[in-house]
């Protein structure tokens, strides 16, 4: 962010095209998620899986495509082959063509797999994604917002609008480590789930009780684009968030990467 002027309270802060090309993932992913909670975004029952073979004089571009598919929440099965639920298959080409490596991914779907002894979708997940500690992650999180629910008609506004937003820091750092699996694959009463429902009610309760938070476009975005979300139909969210997040994506990406 920048300051554009004043000082104290009086004090502005805007969002550079950096910021705001990272809060553009966090945004997407958590109207992604608040989506996947509601059951608009359904698993067809199909594994993805996406594989490359990029050279080594080519590192920095095969590294780049591992981290961006880990941070897409694909768990490894063996060295460079990669499996997801939802479809990443024309997310993971866009920035491999970006990389100028499209040539050496493969992507493939298939409804069964089978990782040493374990063929079951539930032991496939438990193996492949450390849901247990998420949900440790996710309901220490959830703690935090529903004190703030609660606290916030009792407690100065400018408290609240801090607390709330170092909640907000604390839910995105939790999410990020989150693969955001179909709902069909997850346990009853989700902790992932739980937890956003505590960030509506807290972000609800710190916007009436703090006039700080109220009027922060920042801080009001989350709802909106949430809001906003679970209104569209799949094809809509997605065109509307696709451009952003794979711009976002590709501004991250390591000038070495983009390198013969």
């Amino acid at each position: 962010m920048t300051q554009s002027g004043g000082r104290g309270r009086s004090a502005e802060y805007w969002v550079t095209d950096a910021g705001r090309a990272e809060l553009d993932v966090d945004l997407g992913w958590s109207a992604f998620a608040h989506r996947v909670d509601a059951g608009l975004e359904p698993w067809d029952r199909y594994w993805r899986l996406v594989g490359f073979g990029i050279p080594e004089r080519r590192r920095g571009a095969r590294d780049a495509i591992r981290n961006l598919l880990v941070e897409f929440g694909a768990a490894p099965v063996q060295s460079g082959l990669y499996v997801h639920a939802h479809d990443l298959t024309d997310f993971v080409f866009q920035l491999a063509d970006h990389l100028e490596v499209s040539d050496a991914v493969t992507t493939f779907a298939t409804r069964t797999i089978r990782v040493g002894e374990e063929l079951s979708d539930e032991h496939l997940v438990e193996r492949l994604w450390p849901l247990a500690d998420l949900a440790g992650r996710y309901d220490a999180v959830g703690r935090q917002l529903e004190s703030i629910a609660e606290q916030a008609p009792a407690t100065n506004g400018d408290q609240v609008a801090a607390s709330m937003v170092s909640a907000i820091v604390a839910t995105e750092a939790v999410m990020r480590d989150d693969p955001l699996l179909p709902s069909e694959l997850l346990p009853d009463r989700w902790s992932g789930t739980e937890a956003r429902q505590a960030f509506l009610a807290a972000h609800s309760a710190a916007s009436t009780h703090s006039e700080l938070f109220r009027n922060s476009q920042l801080m009001q975005s989350y709802t909106q684009e949430i809001d906003r979300a679970l209104a569209e139909t799949s094809g809509s969210f997605w065109n509307r968030w696709w451009p952003r997040l794979t711009n976002a994506y590709q501004a991250r990406l390591p000038p070495a990467a983009t390198r013969s």
